[in-house]
């Protein structure tokens, strides 16, 4: 495009034989072009100057990418405004804990940084009961590490 900066590029369609590309004025007023992706249309060498097949396909894959993601942005704005979500994390939190207070097996690490978590709160951290924080140093369990921080 004559006294355009080439902007970006990517096919509008599943078949790749059309391309939207952007442009740029010396105002930074953006246009866009829809091309036939074919061999002798100028539009389309035109861009092939600015940008190769293989970085349209990237583009394009990007673009997606980003409109997939301004998508499920939108929708849970959506879901806030109209408290659908609420419900639905309170009810993943609940089954959250419940897993995690009646499983058998025990993941050191999460124990773990769930300690130092309750041992960073400000009432443990400035409590003087040592006997509280002692078994809650000990703790060996969710259950256990729950029933002796409740003790603060």
């Amino acid at each position: 495009m004559i006294d355009h900066k080439f902007l970006t590029a990517h096919f509008i369609n599943n078949e790749k034989t059309t391309v939207a590309s952007q442009w740029e004025d010396d105002k930074g007023i953006v246009r866009e072009t829809v091309t036939e992706a074919e061999e002798g249309n100028p539009d389309w060498e035109e861009i092939l100057t600015h940008v190769t097949i293989d970085e349209i396909h990237e583009l394009t894959y990007k673009n997606i990418k980003d409109q997939r993601k301004s998508f499920e942005d939108m929708v849970m704005k959506i879901a806030e405004a109209e408290d659908l979500v609420e419900a639905s994390r309170k009810t993943d939190e609940v089954e959250l804990i419940i897993d995690i207070i009646t499983t058998d097996v025990i993941d050191k690490e999460k124990l773990f940084k769930l300690k130092l978590s309750l041992f960073d709160m400000e009432h443990v951290k400035n409590s003087k009961a040592r006997a509280n924080k002692t078994a809650l140093r000990k703790a060996e369990t969710f259950v256990e590490t729950i029933a002796a921080y409740s003790k603060f």
